[in-house]
């Protein structure tokens, strides 16, 4: 028996129709306030199991007689006002769920961390799964912090006996009922916003990732970490190739760092007259600084995995609308 995390999000959807499509038996966590009419038409082919992975007693149970545990759940945000949900979802969240694992001797833990838990290396603009968390890096958001502390509990685990597989994927691109990840970003784009800051954006499509955790819940290959990219772009050339999708020749206004700093302290001061939600974080502004490549080299090696290319990501995401 395979049990996700996380089933209602962006990689959770795709990864749950297909195990469908594929008659596999599995079950799937969800809170009471999880939303799953998004799975209209297969309530016969998914078994539901309610749990919070902030109550460690649930995941107990629901991880009885599990030989498979997928985790997806996870919070998403670079607001400071999140700070407290990453920690608990993230860290906390994870290491309940391992220590749920490991008490019921579950077989295999395929964790879908990020490229951001891999942090930054001052020595080289090349970043593989080998690369060293820098402690005393300031540049790292809150959420990557909480990503490379969930992972480091999937480590523990791992030295305590679980068989674990850790993926590392970048922005993930698909479509979602509900808007989710990267459908914002997507979403932004589709409703006729151009601008953008300087820098890159590494990607993969969401069916690429799923071709990997599939391969992985039958990987004899334990204590390993994947980087599942497909490359990066920047992002005058990704919204060329969004507009180029939907038959437009606009090109993105792009917006240097000092002006996207300066934005971001404008809107600081618009919140606290209005008390309105801020879009733009401070985190936010430091995302475009640096340039580096991750070496996708292992995945594709390991997985025989050959990435689908930006234009037919988009092809793909764009038909939807």
């Amino acid at each position: 028996m395979i049990l996700i995390t996380g089933a209602t999000g962006l990689v959770g959807y795709h990864l749950v129709k297909e195990m469908a499509s594929r008659n596999l038996k599995f079950k799937c966590l969800k809170r009471k306030s999880s939303d799953t009419s998004i799975f209209g038409g297969l309530e016969n082919k998914i078994e539901w199991i309610e749990a919070d992975l902030l109550d460690p007693l649930s995941l107990i149970e629901a991880t009885k007689d599990t030989q498979t545990i997928i985790h997806l759940g996870a919070i998403v945000s670079f607001d400071k006002n999140d700070k407290e949900n990453l920690i608990n979802t993230n860290i906390e969240g994870t290491a309940n769920l391992v220590n749920a694992s490991l008490e019921n001797k579950a077989s295999r833990f395929i964790h879908l961390s990020s490229i951001a838990a891999l942090g930054k290396n001052a020595k080289s603009n090349v970043i593989n799964e080998s690369n060293k968390w820098e402690e005393n890096s300031n540049e790292a958001s809150t959420y990557a912090k909480s990503k490379h502390l969930a992972e480091l509990e999937v480590w523990r685990a791992h030295a305590e006996g679980l068989n674990c597989l850790v993926l590392n994927p970048s922005v993930i691109l698909g479509n979602h009922p509900n808007g989710r990840s990267s459908s914002q970003l997507l979403g932004y784009i589709k409703r006729g916003n151009r601008i953008f800051p300087e820098g890159q954006l590494h990607y993969v499509d969401v069916s690429d990732v799923i071709k990997v955790i599939l391969n992985a819940i039958d990987s004899e290959n334990n204590g390993e970490r994947y980087i599942v990219s497909a490359g990066k772009v920047d992002y005058a050339h990704f919204f060329k190739a969004c507009m180029a999708s939907i038959g437009s020749t606009k090109n993105a206004i792009i917006i240097s760092r000092p002006i996207l700093k300066l934005a971001y302290y404008v809107e600081s001061i618009i919140k606290t007259i209005t008390r309105q939600p801020q879009k733009l974080t401070k985190e936010m502004t430091k995302l475009s600084r640096h340039s580096v490549t991750y070496d996708n080299s292992k995945v594709k090696k390991d997985f025989n995995i050959s990435f689908t290319s930006l234009d037919k990501a988009l092809e793909k995401y764009f038909k939807k609308y």
